[in-house]
């Protein structure tokens, strides 16, 4: 396994709000909720606004008023046989009971839910029953019917054009295929969800999908593209003033730390999610940190609170009855006792997980169970089944993190920045083209002048040549915007049928730059003077890039990125990109001594 206890990571999961509901954060739309709630009448507005009082507890954390408020408005939308209100209390409450780790109550109410919503027809609230029933399943350790959940809400979702909803699926959907060890699906979804949730501008939702990136990437052990993600998303979470969603990054910054052996900093992470998760007062959640504060101390060869810490986390599990969970904890108290010659009860904790796993179906995630048995087996003398369990071990690692994953996960990143520069480029063909459609109709109206008379068509003579003299430099203007955007090739290719193919590469070699101290520069320059000085660099960067025939893919910010290899495949790109990379270090240095000379 990864070098001793599975650390929990935090995926974002999004439960999806009541069909009619619009969220409203903090006390002060609570307090006005209940101002109104003494002069309603016993009818449905009184139903949707204690609905809408539960849902706005929810983004409190307060379950218990959640719970309330959505109780009294299902007895009496059940006294009215108003369905829509009987459907959203139900939701609310599922959602209140999942949050309090209740998953069997929350199914219950959930699939009450989703009887009433079918019965009238309601499908944006199928679909986000689906959605929430499915994160229970999920939560459950049931994934087969998690994932039928999802795509039941995606199916609906997308005939609605529920863009927003629809991300969340995508995210959850993700979410799913990256426990079952499936990378590239998994961040082919990610990246689906991040990129509808770009186009919304929904800064959460954004951060939520760096969060499931970043998970990726460090279960393919890039630990430092990992960590960079994170910070983009505690960055967001910090600007929108999330406190609770910037519980996910600390936590999985933690995780990184602790697998890099930065114990210190793994400890100072974990902490900070802790203390955001009680005063959330997420059950499953707390008994996470638990675990993984188990994690670091059985790396750091403390076994005593490693043990006090599992035991801790492992019994408020077993209250919420989450079995993925229980299963990792299980494992973890056993490998402990292995580290303690406690081989009785390592192995009774060992049966335990196996039993839950085998349930579950869902052996990818766990591949380091084997290699637990195997060493169980090797320290009791069971020799031979030693040997079978470690080469399950081999078989299932070797399945879950290799080479091919890591290049779907490049190519995938890769895909997705092209498909948002090709995007650009086709609106500017488009705007090319509506410009020459209409300098078009005005030549037609300069022919038809021709009829009017020979004066009137020298008269229109000389509009014609100014207009098709215009056309030319709008075009000229367009094409080098575009090639500017675009490779040669591919600009060429969308001019001339609208739409460009997607290719593989096999081979590429990708070059980033970055400014050093850039944050500390940028504050002494001007706006204009920080632009001035970045086109500046990055004019120079395109020359020598250009001159070794590599494509500049793009820039934000003081970073810059150009790779090598593409658009046409050549088997040089290796070294035409570091031989570009030193010309740009070369170019710097020989800057930084000129502005030296200058006294700059």
């Amino acid at each position: 396994m990864k070098k001793g206890l599975p650390i929990i990571i935090i995926l974002f999961i999004a439960f999806q709000q009541p069909a009619h509901t619009q969220p409203q954060k903090g006390q002060a739309f609570i307090d006005s909720l209940l101002s109104e709630l003494p002069k309603a009448k016993e009818d449905t507005n009184k139903v949707n606004l204690l609905n809408a009082l539960g849902y706005a507890s929810l983004d409190i954390n307060e379950y218990d008023a959640m719970f309330k408020y959505s109780d009294t408005a299902l007895a009496l939308s059940e006294k009215l046989n108003f369905k829509r209100g009987q459907g959203d209390a139900y939701n609310i409450i599922g959602i209140s009971y999942s949050n309090k780790g209740a998953y069997q109550q929350s199914l219950n109410n959930h699939k009450m839910a989703l009887k009433v919503r079918e019965e009238t027809g309601d499908k944006k609230g199928m679909a986000g029953t689906y959605n929430n029933m499915g994160i229970i399943y999920a939560s459950q350790g049931n994934t087969p019917e998690a994932l039928n959940m999802f795509y039941a809400a995606v199916k609906i979702n997308e005939a609605m054009d529920n863009k927003a909803w629809l991300a969340i699926n995508y995210a959850n959907l993700g979410n799913i295929f990256q426990g079952q060890g499936n990378y590239s699906e998994a961040l082919k979804m990610a990246f689906a969800a991040l990129k509808i949730n770009e186009a919304l501008r929904d800064k959460k939702s954004i951060a939520g999908g760096y969060n499931n990136i970043g998970i990726l990437y460090w279960t393919q052990k890039n630990y430092t593209e990992a960590l960079n993600i994170y910070s983009k998303a505690l960055k967001i979470m910090e600007e929108i003033g999330d406190k609770n969603g910037m519980n996910d990054p600390y936590n999985n910054m933690a995780g990184i730390y602790t697998d890099m052996g930065n114990y210190p900093e793994a400890l100072k992470n974990y902490a900070i999610s802790l203390k955001i998760r009680e005063q959330m007062g997420d059950k499953g959640l707390i008994a996470d940190s638990y675990a993984n504060f188990g994690t670091v101390y059985q790396r750091m060869h403390n076994n005593t609170d490693a043990l006090n810490k599992l035991h801790a986390a492992l019994k408020i599990y077993q209250e919420i009855g989450s079995n993925n969970r229980l299963v990792s904890s299980y494992f973890s108290i056993g490998e402990v006792n292995v580290a303690l010659k406690n081989f009785t009860e390592a192995r009774d904790y060992f049966n335990k997980g196996l039993a839950l796993l085998k349930e579950a179906g869902n052996p990818g995630e766990f591949y380091y169970t084997y290699e637990d048995l195997a060493k169980l087996d090797s320290a009791t003398g069971n020799y031979k089944s030693a040997l079978a369990n470690y080469k399950q071990y081999i078989l299932h690692r070797d399945s879950a993190v290799n080479q091919e994953n890591s290049n779907k996960l490049i190519q995938t990143q890769m895909q997705y920045d092209f498909d948002k520069k090709e995007a650009v480029g086709k609106a500017e063909q488009e705007k090319k083209d509506v410009l020459a459609l209409k300098n078009l109709q005005r030549q037609k109206l300069v022919r038809n002048g021709f009829m009017a008379g020979f004066t009137v068509v020298l008269l229109f003579a000389g509009v014609f040549f100014t207009q098709r003299n215009k056309i030319k430099k709008e075009k000229k203007r367009s094409d080098e915007l575009l090639l500017n955007i675009l490779p040669a090739e591919v600009a060429e290719e969308l001019k001339t049928t609208g739409a460009t193919t997607a290719k593989d590469f096999s081979e590429v070699t990708v070059l980033f730059t970055d400014f050093k101290n850039f944050t500390t520069m940028s504050e002494k320059l001007s706006a204009q003077g920080l632009v001035n000085e970045i086109n500046y660099c990055y004019s120079a960067f395109d020359k020598i890039i250009t001159k070794y025939g590599i494509e500049k893919i793009k820039t934000i910010g003081d970073s810059y990125m150009c790779a090598g290899g593409l658009p046409v495949a050549n088997k040089t790109n290796a070294e035409d990109t570091v031989r570009a990379a030193l010309k740009i270090r070369d170019f710097m240095l020989n800057e930084k001594e000129k502005r030296e000379t200058e006294g700059k």
